[in-house]
């Protein structure tokens, strides 16, 4: 799914007479998430002479980074202190997947916030593009199932919540 970009938003703004603000991110307290469309907040915000303002909100590349604790906390988790596999293998796999991202252009927004500003409220709504997955990213826990599998330890697959 391909989110609007800064010109898009500003060049949509203009031509319906309003002004546009960026938001620094969409995690603000005074923020109302709509369930509406961009165009029917562009019509309101013309109609009133409003504010647009957007945002963007992107993944943290940390959140896929695996470390040391983190692999205790999987062992411990999944019952395998007892495991016949050598933690320095099971730890060079570790660093491949971590360096691996490494790879990946994490300047991507995960999610757009397009709103306006409504009696002193922004109102916005969002749009996602989870895109990690189709970069073959996938959270910590999910990563290191795939790596003990791999390894022969753990048999089946881990679901992402």
């Amino acid at each position: 799914m391909r989110l609007m970009n800064d010109s898009d938003v500003r060049e949509l703004a203009n031509k319906n007479g309003c002004s546009v603000i960026r938001l620094s991110n969409l995690n603000q307290g005074n923020i109302v998430v709509v369930d509406d469309t961009i165009e029917n907040l562009i019509s309101i915000a013309k109609s009133k002479d409003g504010v647009v303002v957007y945002g963007y909100n992107y993944y943290d590349p940390d959140d896929f980074v695996i470390g040391q604790q983190d692999m205790v906390e999987f062992v411990h988790m999944n019952g395998l202190e007892n495991s016949f596999v050598d933690p320095e293998v099971v730890w060079e796999r570790v660093q491949e997947h971590n360096n691996s991202l490494n790879d990946i252009d994490f300047s991507r927004p995960v999610a757009f916030g397009f709103g306006i500003v409504y009696n002193g409220v922004i109102m916005i709504t969002v749009e996602n593009d989870y895109w990690a997955h189709e970069e073959g990213i996938c959270c910590l826990h999910c990563a290191l199932n795939d790596i003990f599998e791999e390894l022969g330890v753990l048999g089946g697959e881990y679901e992402e919540e």
